[in-house]
């Protein structure tokens, strides 16, 4: 799957992102659940300041999932997420990796996803205050 994020930094302790997601299952393993869509919001707290080596952070978001199933229907579910990562930026280059795990539990369907995630971000701007 993948994951687009776009946000913004309030000082050294706290983020505020939305995001979009996409990720899928084998459908030929599973009968039932095959991809997912979905869009949230994020807050992200630094509990030490933001370090460009090492920067770990807790996550806590909600968001709105659409489910497309192998038998052709389309439920779609509210869900809430909690999680734990860190960034770092180790080199001169202008991207930071970042990692986060995950619990996204989906409420209309009851059951909860662990999603590990890794990436890069590019900041494009200035820290707000």
């Amino acid at each position: 799957g993948w994951t687009f994020l776009a946000g913004r930094q309030f000082g050294m302790h706290y983020a505020l992102e939305f995001s979009r997601a996409y990720y899928s299952d084998d459908p030929n393993n599973l009968t039932a659940t095959a991809d997912w869509i979905g869009y949230g919001v994020n807050g992200l707290w630094y509990p030490w300041a933001r370090d460009a080596t090492f920067s770990p952070f807790v996550l806590l978001g909600a968001g709105h999932l659409y489910e497309y199933q192998g038998d052709g229907s389309e439920p779609a579910s509210n869900y809430a997420m909690a999680g734990i990562g860190f960034t770092s930026h180790p080199w001169a280059a202008p991207v930071v990796l970042r990692v986060d795990l995950q619990a996204q539990h989906a409420f209309s369907g009851g059951y909860t996803d662990h999603i590990l995630s890794l990436g890069i971000t590019i900041p494009f701007g200035g820290e707000g205050d």
